[in-house]
């Protein structure tokens, strides 16, 4: 897809990955030269698993007064098997010199882990939020906005 030419101007300086991650979802982007194509895009369905749950009894003075059942969310299956397959993903891509990512504040910091060191250099911006259902261009305006805004520096 061709970027605009107001955004290609800001955004197309040097070849660029972009990672846009959701919770258990990715797509990878590169632009190059005007264009942005999309590399790989994958989604880990939420399991259905029918015995998670607790069941919480209420007792005063050795009695039970009542109980009720309670669903376990337990995600941090579904969370490794994610970074996992983002790992396997990722080492197929090459030939980018900057790197964003655009992931929720619960798993950015994962995802960045889960990149190689190497990587971690190239990294320009990281957008709390989850944009993967967002079209190429408005992640492509979502990045030269936040490049825009002046960000304090810790020393």
């Amino acid at each position: 897809m061709k970027i605009p030419t107001d955004l290609s101007k800001k955004i197309d300086e040097e070849p660029t990955l972009i990672i846009v991650a959701g919770r258990q979802d990715a797509v990878l982007y590169k632009t190059n030269k005007g264009t942005v194509v999309e590399l790989d895009e994958f989604i880990i369905p939420k399991p259905n698993y029918g015995d998670h749950k607790a069941e919480i009894k209420k007792k005063a003075k050795g009695k039970t007064t009542g109980s009720h059942e309670v669903w376990n969310r337990d995600n941090s299956d579904v969370v490794k098997y994610f970074l996992k397959e983002l790992k396997r993903r990722i080492k197929k891509v090459t030939g980018f010199e900057r790197l964003y990512i655009l992931a929720p504040s619960q798993t950015k910091n994962k995802i960045k882990a889960a990149l190689p060191t190497a990587w971690h250099k190239k990294i320009r911006l990281i957008i709390d939020g989850n944009y993967f259902y967002r079209h190429p261009l408005f992640i492509l305006k979502k990045i030269v906005d936040n490049e825009k805004q002046p960000r304090l520096l810790a020393f």
